[in-house]
């Protein structure tokens, strides 16, 4: 259903572009839950932006492929693609404070993306937009439609959100971070409404957090990227047991566990290489501890590893070993 391939997406600076992405290639099927993981700053967002065509003035696509449903987006002008937004493809953003209008009441945000896609009266989008709030768990939709955002917590702003972002059945769910800040409780209820939606609606779901708990309840299958490539893709259950990159070997051991007591929980040393001060060779080369000469001299590049599994790295057979 959705395809990108090789994606690079650079940004405007002062002395000239800088590349934030490079060759992110990945694939989703209809009613597939992705789960996108990696630090801040290692392209997660910006791959989502892209895909929704919503990298603003600064930003560009400068090379690479997004096909949806076999339509080809990279080359869309902006109203085709405005016309997707909402209908085919939407996104659920990290902060819904900053996302929601503080101006508007909620249901006049759910009808102004009803009104945008499909031929409904006011009364039929209000009416609509009531339905959407109750199948998100919103109590009292039909008096809390007219509420402001302020109005609502965190959690229940993330919900009308996600009753926007669903309001025209879209085909893809792009969810950013969608439990941050989120106590225990709402997240559960966020992530049981975002496998509800999954199974009754068929939609897929590309889910970027940084919560690999999260990633263990949800996802069907996880890429991990680190300084705007893909180091490693492979079926959740898979990666989670028997990482093959040393990243995500990392990321893994950095999680606090019932298992082993320590006085301090392994980090990963050292900062990621910011746009433009990448050089040739594995970019993760100089945090990590299983680097070799071949890391310095050679790029490595995404390639097949096992059934269903790739990995960026030089050194994958050895860590699976």
């Amino acid at each position: 259903m959705l395809e990108v391939e090789r994606l690079c997406v650079a940004f405007r600076g002062q002395t000239g572009p800088r590349e934030v992405l490079s060759g992110v290639s990945l694939s989703m099927r209809q009613g597939e839950i992705l789960g996108l993981v990696g630090e801040s700053g290692s392209g997660k967002s910006v791959t989502a932006l892209a895909i929704m065509g919503l990298l603003g003035e600064q930003g560009r696509i400068s090379g690479g492929r997004i096909r949806l449903d076999g339509r080809e987006l990279t080359t869309l002008n902006p109203s085709d693609i405005r016309r997707l937004r909402g209908s085919c493809m939407a996104m659920i953003f990290q902060e819904p404070m900053t996302s929601l209008n503080p101006l508007l009441r909620v249901g006049l945000q759910i009808e102004e993306t009803l009104h945008a896609h499909l031929p409904l009266s006011r009364a039929e989008a209000r009416t609509r937009a009531i339905q959407l709030l109750g199948e998100v768990g919103i109590p009292a939709p039909e008096t809390r439609v007219d509420a402001y955002p302020h109005q609502f917590s965190g959690g229940m702003r993330q919900r009308v959100m996600i009753a926007i972002a669903m309001a025209c059945a879209p085909r893809l769910l792009i969810a950013d971070e969608p439990t941050t800040a989120l106590d225990v409780t709402i997240q559960a209820q966020i992530l049981a409404l975002m496998r509800r939606l999954r199974a009754e609606r068929g939609t897929a779901i590309l889910l970027i957090t940084h919560d690999l708990g999260v990633i263990a309840q949800m996802s069907d299958r996880v890429a991990v990227m680190y300084a705007g490539e893909i180091v490693e893709a492979a079926p959740a259950g898979e990666l989670l047991h028997s990482p093959a990159h040393p990243y995500t070997r990392l990321l893994l051991a950095s999680l606090p566990t019932t298992r082993r007591r320590a006085p301090r929980l392994p980090v990963i040393e050292g900062q990621m290489p910011g746009p433009g001060t990448i050089a040739s060779g594995c970019r993760f080369r100089m945090r990590c501890p299983m680097a070799v000469p071949r890391c310095t001299d050679e790029t490595p590049v995404l390639a097949p590893f096992q059934s269903g599994r790739f990995v960026r790295c030089w050194r994958a057979g050895d860590i699976a070993t």
